[in-house]
């Protein structure tokens, strides 16, 4: 997709996921047994034909950059266009969980002022989706708008924190908030703006680098002509410890699991030469993902698990997630959890949390 260059944002906190994202930022998180949170933006933009992208880390980044590489797998290690790695500044307390700091973007003139191309397309990292960039595109052009914002219709629940847009029959936004109580029509994270408008706005708010891009353009909506484009496919997402899981689990459902992994816009990730994972005979395995590299030689049950665990004989895992390089010993019980990597559970011990409140086992805890 020629004329469009994109920019994601992955320097900004989710204080609400605890100590899942101390370490690692929400765009390092792993998602649904072998991915992280960054591969679907990248992806969406990837399969839509953007070949120059902007990632803008967080403080934390080794994980990422480590993860994303030279953007082999998604086909962007090229001559001509490719990935480049953008420096976050240091987060504002005043507004920690911006997704879209003006100091970031300033920080980064040097990128943004050297775009050639007509339209900027900026993501997030914190929602699950698979798009196709060139629709949002046409319905820009379409519409002859200045800027296009993605958002899903009756998504309230998850809105919150999040902007929400009030439309008029053309589909123009005329209203944009954080705590709309008029509207169901949550913005994803996705924004479309024509390159010399995104200028425009980094330069007139010179001084005011707290502010979030998304503030800029809803106290702006008046001014630009700014539309809405309706995404209808599922969006995973997750603002605390429970819909973290939950939405993890929502893999387990083939609709959910299809809808995602769409196979003409394939969800890439970063590929590892391990072999496909073993199981024993006393293996029992119910409606549950299992990644490469493990031995499963318990019971699993509605769980996800990530690469490289082992699960000794005896142990039953449900309505859990485990990260990659994690161990449950012999006889041993987890259920209602999420276990972050390289843990382990010894011998004959159980952890249970509650179904409503699931337990979080830290990175490299052993119980």
């Amino acid at each position: 997709m020629k004329n469009i260059t994109g920019i994601i944002s992955a320097d900004y906190l989710v204080s609400s996921l605890k100590t899942l994202t101390k370490d690692r930022g929400i765009a390092a998180l792993p998602f649904g047994s072998k991915y992280r949170m960054i591969d679907f933006p990248l992806s969406n933009m990837a399969n839509s034909g953007i070949v120059l992208v902007g990632l803008i880390v967080p403080s934390n980044f080794g994980l990422l950059v480590e993860h994303v590489g030279i953007g082999k797998e998604w086909n962007l290690d090229k001559k001509t266009g490719g990935i480049f790695i953008l420096p976050g500044s240091s987060i504002d307390y005043r507004n920690p969980e911006g997704k879209f700091l003006l100091n970031d973007l300033k920080q980064n003139q040097n990128f943004t002022d050297s775009i050639t191309d007509k339209y900027i397309l900026i993501s997030a990292t914190s929602k699950v989706f698979n798009i196709n960039y060139r629709d949002v595109l046409k319905s820009h052009i379409d519409n002859n708008s200045e800027i296009t914002l993605v958002y899903k219709e009756s998504f309230s629940e998850f809105c919150k924190s999040d902007y929400s847009a009030e439309m008029d029959s053309s589909g123009r936004i005329i209203h944009l908030d954080t705590s709309s109580d008029n509207s169901n029509n949550c913005i994803l994270d996705t924004i479309l703006i024509n390159t010399d408008i995104f200028q425009k706005l980094v330069q007139n708010y010179d001084g005011y680098e707290y502010l979030d891009l998304m503030k800029i353009i809803a106290d702006n909506t008046l001014k630009y002509k700014v539309y809405g484009y309706e995404f209808k496919g599922y969006v995973a997402v997750f603002n605390n410890i429970e819909s973290y899981l939950t939405a993890n689990q929502g893999l387990l459902n083939d609709e959910v699991r299809n809808g995602i992994f769409n196979l003409t816009r394939p969800i890439s990730t970063k590929m590892y030469d391990i072999p496909p994972t073993k199981y024993t005979k006393s293996a029992e395995i119910s409606n549950s993902l299992v990644a490469t590299g493990s031995t499963i030689k318990g019971s699993i049950k509605n769980s996800i698990i990530f690469r490289n665990v082992l699960i000794e004989e005896g142990s039953k895992v449900e309505n859990a997630l485990i990260m990659q390089n994690c161990t449950i010993n012999k006889n041993s019980k987890l259920k209602n959890a999420i276990m972050d990597e390289h843990s382990s559970l010894s011998e004959n011990t159980e952890v249970i949390g509650d179904e409503a409140s699931p337990m979080l086992i830290d990175k490299n805890k052993h119980l």
